[in-house]
């Protein structure tokens, strides 16, 4: 088989998490020689593989179709297929019969020898030259020491890939070695609550907070966080910061798939910022389950969330650099004054805020264990828009979720009229496995979450619109990120992200431009470059 030919697919699914993991995943397959493409059916692919969100049940339908394709080709040409990413335990079980490797993305540092174990060449075993080790960087000191030699470690402590056989040759069968990090299981026969009861979500957190467990945790998605990525982007990247949650909102499956909060160390961080302004990256998003609680799993060792964003200011005044730093997602109940004040502080803070506010009824956000009421989530919102005016902001919201009524729906309508979103990402509820509200009745019918959802989402066009108008005539300032799907035309966004559809030369990709808004949609605007720019 020649090498040029031998590639490898990814398909990341769901949030910008697992699109961030999907950068590590590409720098392993690169290291063993494999090339990247961008089409599923493209012949010599021989490796290919989902970065999996068991968040919702579109996506995992959607890995379901995939994987039956892939399945089905392997009787023409030799195949390896792999799922990794957020995988809830009964997911993970369907896939170890479908896939040939299934493994959690912290143990990312076995996928060579994993694929090594396979009936299909590998670039490596027909050319020998080729390098397993990338070039190091002062950001990722030796960044494949754990990926190509893993520490030893003892049965009780290590957990590993789950390995199933492939299709169509089969190797010497592999001993299958448990995770060590498995979710908290309830006993079978354990009958469902009639009314949620908030306190189970804490009592599950307070089960999942071990120090010898969190112990384990940060060692294995340290290892995984020392893979430098493979940017898709040079203008815009995503930097992880924290893997896990601990707040188990009932209908959230997070805990279960990626565990408890680790937050990655600081250094680290700042490090990436440094290197990736240094080669001309723009926008730069923090990425966390809960990004407020950075820095409460190691106490007195690490720094908080508002002095991390501080730091990342006091680079952008020290290196003069233009860029912006943006971060998601923060929970209501931790957003504090001093973070809005340290974004107020600094021009390379992005004036953007996400706060999700998946429900406008007290009684749901109960039901959810959201932790705060509305009237706290209103406190929050009033700050933000006393200390950061013309600060964008977005939100998540799901309809129809288990015991929802048409007057608690009607609360959530409210509330998008009150705040005003720049954007919000309506989803309809859907009962994941290992989720708290998975035992409950999912009682909205389809055909009613679908109503709610097409209610919100005109209501959300309606209230988003007049802003949008407002800045027809006026000049702003947009960051430049690609080519448009109309030939002539580029896309770029704000400072808070509200796209932008400009005529300009492509040579203006990556740079900030002054443009002067000639129209607008509800959730988009047009513009034109307000005064020539250099190219």
């Amino acid at each position: 088989m020649n090498l040029s030919t031998m590639k490898y697919h990814i398909i990341p699914f769901g949030c910008q998490m697992n699109r961030s993991d999907t950068e590590r995943i590409r720098t392993v397959l690169d290291s063993m020689g494999y090339i990247e493409t961008p089409r599923d059916d493209e012949s010599g692919t021989v490796i290919k593989g989902i970065v999996s969100c068991s968040v919702r049940q579109k996506a995992i339908d959607r890995v379901y179709g995939k994987i039956r394709k892939w399945n089905a080709a392997k009787t023409a040409a030799p195949l390896i297929t792999f799922v990794s990413g957020c995988v809830l335990p009964a997911d993970r079980e369907k896939f170890l019969k479908l896939f040939d490797l299934v493994f959690p993305i912290e143990e990312l540092h076995a996928l060579p020898d994993m694929i090594r174990h396979y009936g299909v060449p590998t670039p490596e075993s027909l050319s020998p030259s080729i390098a397993l080790e990338p070039a190091e960087s002062a950001a990722h000191p030796a960044p494949f020491q754990a990926l190509t030699h893993p520490a030893p470690a003892s049965p009780e402590t290590s957990g590993g890939p789950q390995v199933t056989p492939p299709i169509p040759r089969q190797p010497a069968r592999q001993p299958v070695r448990q995770p060590a990090r498995q979710p908290a299981r309830q006993p079978a026969r354990q009958p469902a609550p009639a009314e949620p009861n908030i306190l189970t979500g804490l009592l599950e957190a307070k089960n999942l907070h071990d120090p010898a467990k969190r112990g384990e945790a940060h060692r294995r998605i340290e290892a995984f966080w020392q893979v430098k990525p493979r940017y898709t982007s040079k203008v815009e990247a995503y930097i992880p910061i924290q893997n896990g949650c601990d707040k188990f909102c009932t209908f959230c499956a997070v805990p279960y798939t990626r565990g408890r909060e680790v937050s990655r160390p600081s250094i680290a961080i700042l490090d990436e910022v440094r290197a990736l302004i240094q080669n001309g990256c723009r926008s730069i998003t923090l990425l966390g389950q809960n990004v407020n609680s950075y820095g409460l799993d190691r106490p007195n060792q690490e720094i908080s969330f508002p002095e991390l964003m501080r730091r990342i200011g006091g680079i952008g005044r020290e290196t003069g650099a233009d860029f912006l730093t943006y971060f998601t997602s923060p929970h209501p109940r931790d957003i504090s004054t001093e973070l809005l004040e340290v974004i107020a502080e600094h021009p390379v803070l992005a004036k953007w805020i996400h706060l999700p506010l998946q429900s406008g009824d007290d009684k749901v956000l109960l039901r959810m264990n959201r932790n705060h009421t509305m009237a706290r989530y209103r406190s929050v919102v009033s700050r933000i828009r006393r200390i950061l005016p013309d600060a964008a902001l977005f939100t998540d919201i799901i309809v129809g979720f288990t015991g929802e009524t048409e007057t608690q729906f009607q609360a959530t309508a409210a509330a998008m009229r009150e705040f005003r979103y720049d954007m919000a990402y309506i989803a309809q509820y859907s009962p994941r496995p290992g989720a708290r509200s998975a035992r409950w009745a999912d009682d909205v019918p389809r055909h009613e979450k679908q109503r709610r959802f097409q209610i919100l989402s005109d209501l959300l066009l309606e209230v988003a619109a007049p802003a949008n108008q407002a800045r027809i005539g006026r000049i702003i300032r947009v960051l430049v990120t690609s080519e448009g799907r109309k030939p002539g035309f580029l896309t770029a966004h704000t400072e808070g992200r509200i796209p932008v559809r400009i005529q300009a030369d492509p040579g203006l990709i990556g740079e900030f431009v002054d443009i002067q808004v000639t129209g607008a949609r509800p959730l988009s605007i047009e513009g034109a470059l307000a005064r020539p720019a250099a190219v």
